[in-house]
This record gives C-alpha cells, sequence and structure tokens, in this order.
C-alpha cells in the first residue's frame, strides 16, 4: 500500500512488480493522499485473499526463512498474532545502531520489542513484521485510526481476546533506523505520545 506518497514510490513500486510478475502476483494499491499507517494497511487487508495476513513495513529487509517462521507459530490456535524480531544490519551507520539498542536492549525498554527470556512487560508484535489471524482482525474492524501506536493497539486488543502474542525469533529483519539522532528522537517522541494515549 501506498500511502498517498509524492516522491515517486509508487512508480518505482510498479516497475518492480513488473519485473517481477513471474515470481510473484503483486498489487500496488495507492491512495491518493495519506491516511496514515492503520488506515493504509486496512485498506490492503480489504484487498488480500488470504486467511492470514502479514505486514512488513517500508524500512525493513527480510531475511532468509522470514516468511515461513512468521507463519510457523499459527499452527498453533492459541496464537492470534505473530510478530518477528529486528536483527542489527552489520552496514547500519552509527545512528542507527544507537537507534537499534536503544529499541531493542533490555536495558532500555525492558526487551518488549521481542528476544527470548524475561521481560519487564507482556511482548505485543509491532507491523514492521507481523502476522495476523484474518478473523481476528476483521473481528476487531483492523487497526484503530491512529497515526502512531496503532499496531500496539491492535496487539493488545488481540491479547484481550485471550489469544497469545508470540515472538517468531527466526523470523528475522533488519530494520532501518532514522538516519540522524535528531530525526530519531522526533520518532521516538510520537512513539511515546502514542503509548501514552
Amino acid at each position: 500500500v501506498d500511502d498517498g506518497s509524492t516522491d515517486g514510490t509508487a512508480d518505482w513500486l510498479d516497475g518492480e512488480i513488473a519485473a517481477r510478475r513471474e515470481q510473484a502476483p503483486l498489487l500496488c494499491l495507492r491512495l491518493p493522499s495519506s491516511v496514515g499507517p492503520g488506515r493504509a494497511r486496512n485498506a490492503g487487508v480489504l484487498r488480500a485473499r488470504a486467511n492470514t495476513i502479514v505486514f512488513l513495513d517500508s524500512d525493513c529487509a527480510v531475511l532468509p526463512g522470514w516468511l515461513p517462521a512468521m507463519l510457523a507459530p499459527l499452527d498453533d490456535p492459541a496464537v492470534g498474532v505473530v510478530g518477528g524480531a529486528e536483527v542489527l544490519d552489520p552496514a547500519e551507520p552509527l545512528a542507527g545502531r544507537v537507534a537499534h539498542f536503544v529499541l531493542t536492549s533490555v536495558l532500555t525498554t525492558g526487551g518488549i520489542r521481542g528476544r527470548s527470556g524475561a521481560r519487564l512487560a507482556a511482548y505485543r508484535p509491532r507491523t514492521f513484521s507481523m502476522a495476523v489471524r484474518r478473523e481476528l482482525f476483521e473481528r476487531l474492524q483492523g487497526f484503530a485510526g491512529l497515526r502512531h501506536g496503532e499496531d500496539i493497539d491492535l496487539s493488545q486488543r488481540i491479547a484481550a481476546l485471550r489469544r497469545e502474542c508470540r515472538c517468531a525469533e527466526a523470523a528475522r529483519v533488519h530494520h532501518r533506523r532514522r538516519a540522524s539522532l535528531a530525526a530519531f528522537a522526533q520518532q521516538a517522541f510520537a512513539m511515546g505520545r502514542a503509548r501514552s494515549t
């Protein structure tokens, strides 16, 4: 889903889709103006046909075995939503390394973004790498119209239905971070504001 971009992204996507038409049937859904990530994802789900909906953000690159690892936990009917794991890209510049540490270290976020072992709070999948059962997504009427935090909100509502939120450690992605500390601080502020509402 292209959320009303104006930087040539949609045209680039059309070229990529045409080049890979033989490998996989892909569709770029273009929205005329930005409606925010939650509403854009809801529009994509309306066009999807599968019983499992998988989300991957545009700033993520999957590592080998990602999709099978994302789907495997859903063999357990108790699992409602699955999240992938963020691993540091060795080519990430210093600002990206700092942001990765701040967002994933047990010393900073308490390990709530994944990782095995003890966490300071309940794990909730995020849409940078997420798989959810369509029937749950539809029952909850998809993502709320939040600009930030819509993924945590959905995971919380799935957990409230007593369905498990599971981290798939083998479903690994490189999650590209903001290019500067100022841009990361702005993102972190928006994320924190969303968590407080």
